[in-house]
């Protein structure tokens, strides 16, 4: 994180989350190319150095939208949301895999569901210039 410390204050939040969604997506959707343990190490690095760039800039993000008023309501509300996600990931996840041939579409189905949210916060970064 601190390689990256520059680039953050750089860019706007909304282009850090859009970006590091978008690492942590092709992470996932590279993972099935070679079953290599050294293949698996390098889609990890793909997806950590996106995981870096997510969190700080929800982190603003979430800060910003608060406006100052009940900060700790909305950074709770942001883990709370996080918390359910992980739960309900974690369990669509694991039966995916158990599914005839999962281990290989299952990844895609991952990286689907992060190029989707990659577009839906372009469109509401588009919202919030907007408003």
């Amino acid at each position: 994180m601190m390689l990256f410390k520059k680039k953050f204050t750089q860019y706007h939040p909304f282009c850090l989350l859009g970006i590091g969604v978008f690492i942590l997506s092709l992470g996932l959707v590279l993972i099935p190319v070679f079953q290599e343990l050294w293949w698996l190490l390098f889609c990890i690095v793909i997806f950590t150095i996106g995981e870096t760039m997510v969190f700080p800039g929800s982190q603003v993000i979430t800060a910003e939208m608060s406006k100052g008023r009940n900060a700790g309501a909305y950074f709770g509300m942001w883990e709370l949301s996080w918390g359910v996600g992980g739960g309900i990931g974690n369990y669509l996840g694991s039966w995916l895999v158990k599914q005839p041939g999962g281990f290989e579409w299952s990844w895609y189905v991952y990286a689907a569901i992060g190029l989707i949210c990659c577009i839906l916060l372009v469109r509401l970064r588009d919202f919030d210039k907007k408003y």
